[in-house]
């Protein structure tokens, strides 16, 4: 479960430590980075979406102790310079890190661990509001999707 004492917050990780981290961050643990993990999200995945967004997302046992490791994937076919890959990133990455904390108390509940990858779908730039609204969206299907898998 989770314990709250000023900006800190505690997670039990599904190994039986506990997770504490100060304020919202974003670390290299929780990035999904192995390219075997991303593999499997696409070969044994489930997904949604949600305008401007394509979520695909897999329980797995994960090699870090976070309940979530996440990667943000926005394509070079629409987004050719690299300077707004990378800004559409820094929106998607900041609201994620922001409103990650109820997705991490649901799911360190139930000791579960679920690899994610947000893929940006849209061909044009949208706004921080609309990202910061379709993320929220997205968390809270994600929670809902474990409410009736677990």
């Amino acid at each position: 479960m989770t314990e709250a004492s000023g900006d800190t917050t505690n997670y039990n990780s599904p190994a039986g430590k506990i997770i504490s981290f100060r304020g919202a961050t974003f670390t290299k643990a929780e990035r999904l980075c192995s390219k075997k993990i991303i593999a499997s999200l696409f070969t044994a995945g489930q997904s949604f979406s949600i305008p401007p967004f394509r979520c695909v997302y897999l329980k797995t046992e994960l090699p870090s102790d976070f309940p979530v490791q996440i990667t943000i994937s926005v394509p070079k076919k629409y987004f050719p310079r690299a300077v707004d890959r990378n800004h559409i990133r820094r929106m998607v990455r900041e609201v994620y890190r922001n409103n990650k904390n109820e997705l991490y108390q649901h799911l360190a509940g139930k000791n579960i661990q679920v690899a994610a990858m947000i893929i940006y779908t849209a061909k044009t730039i949208t706004t921080f509001n609309e990202v910061e609204n379709k993320i929220k969206i997205t968390l809270k299907r994600l929670i809902r999707e474990y409410d009736v898998v677990a």
